[in-house]
C-alpha cells in the first residue's frame, strides 16, 4: 500500500506536463509582450537573428552617414555665411575705391575711405579665421557611412593675402600697400577687388552645388534606405501583438485546466489511499 501511495499516476504525470507546458507558453508570450520582440534569444529563430543583426549593423552605418551629412551641412552653412559677408565687405571696398577715383574727395575724405578699406580687409581676415578658411580648407563626409567612400569639396584660402588677382592682392589695398588710395592706382585696385569677388562667388556656387547635389541627394537616399531596412527589421524581429496576446490567453486557460486536472488526480489518489487504508 505504501508503494501504491507513493507512485505518481500517469494521469498526474500528464497533468504536470500540461501545467509545465502552459506555464512555458505563458512565460514566452509574456516575454514577447514585454519586449515587443519575437526574437529574444538565439533559439527563438537562429536564421532570423542573423538577418536582424545584419540589418541592424547596416542601419547603424546609415545613422553614422546621416550624422556625417548633418555636420557637412553645418560646415557648408558656416562657410557660405562667411563668404556672403566677405562679398559685402568687397562691395564696400569697391565703393570706397570708386569714390576716390572720382577725384572729388578732400585729403581728409580720402583718408576716411582708406580707414574703411583697412577695416574691411581686417574683417576679411577675421571671417577667414572664424570659418577655418584662412589657409583654405575642405568639407568632406561619408555619404554611406563607409570610410572608403568619402565626398568632399576644396575651398579657397580666405584672407586678404590670398584673395585678389595674380598681380595685386587685397592686402595691397591697405594703408601703405602698392594699391592703397594714396598710390592712386585705382584700376589695379578695382581689378583685385573684382578678382577676389569672383573667387568668393565661385566658392559659394560650388558650395551650393555640393550641398544640393551631393549632401542633400545622399541624405535623401540614406533616409529612404533607412526606412526600407527598418521596415525589414521590424518584420523579422517584432512580435505579432495579436498572436502573442492569444498565446498568453491560451496558456492561461490551458494552465488553469491542467491545474484543475492535477487537483482532481490528486483528490482521486487521496481517496484511493483512504479506501486502501480502511481495507
Amino acid at each position: 500500500m505504501n508503494r501504491i501511495a507513493s507512485r505518481v499516476s500517469g494521469t498526474e504525470l500528464t497533468a504536470i506536463q500540461n501545467v509545465n507546458a502552459a506555464f512555458a507558453q505563458i512565460a514566452e508570450a509574456g516575454l514577447q509582450l514585454s519586449t515587443l520582440k519575437r526574437i529574444n534569444r538565439a533559439s527563438d529563430d537562429p536564421a532570423g537573428l542573423i538577418a536582424a543583426e545584419q540589418l541592424r549593423s547596416e542601419l547603424e552605418s546609415l545613422e553614422a552617414a546621416s550624422r556625417s551629412s548633418t555636420r557637412a551641412t553645418a560646415a557648408v552653412s558656416l562657410a557660405d555665411a562667411g563668404l556672403s559677408q566677405i562679398t559685402g565687405l568687397l562691395n564696400t571696398v569697391q565703393d570706397r575705391v570708386l569714390e576716390a577715383a572720382g577725384g572729388n574727395l578732400s585729403e581728409a575724405e580720402l583718408a576716411a575711405n582708406q580707414l574703411e578699406i583697412d577695416a574691411a580687409l581686417e574683417a576679411v581676415d577675421r571671417i577667414g579665421a572664424y570659418t577655418g578658411l584662412s589657409d583654405g580648407g575642405e568639407i568632406s563626409f561619408a555619404p554611406t557611412g563607409n570610410v572608403n567612400d568619402v565626398a568632399g569639396i576644396a575651398l579657397p584660402a580666405v584672407s586678404r593675402a590670398a584673395l585678389g588677382s595674380d598681380e595685386v592682392k587685397l592686402q595691397d589695398l591697405a594703408s601703405g600697400g602698392s594699391t592703397s588710395l594714396a598710390r592712386r592706382r585705382y584700376a589695379q585696385a578695382i581689378g583685385a577687388v573684382n578678382s577676389a569677388r569672383d573667387q568668393v562667388l565661385s566658392a559659394r556656387a560650388r558650395l551650393g552645388a555640393f550641398e544640393r547635389y551631393t549632401i542633400d541627394a545622399s541624405r535623401d537616399f540614406v533616409d529612404g534606405l533607412q526606412a526600407t531596412l527598418s521596415e525589414s527589421l521590424s518584420q523579422i524581429e517584432d512580435v505579432d501583438l495579436a498572436a502573442a496576446t492569444a498565446n498568453l490567453v491560451r496558456g492561461q486557460v490551458l494552465g488553469q485546466a491542467a491545474i484543475a486536472s492535477l487537483r482532481t488526480a490528486g483528490e482521486s489518489r487521496s481517496l484511493l489511499k483512504s479506501l486502501l487504508a480502511d481495507v
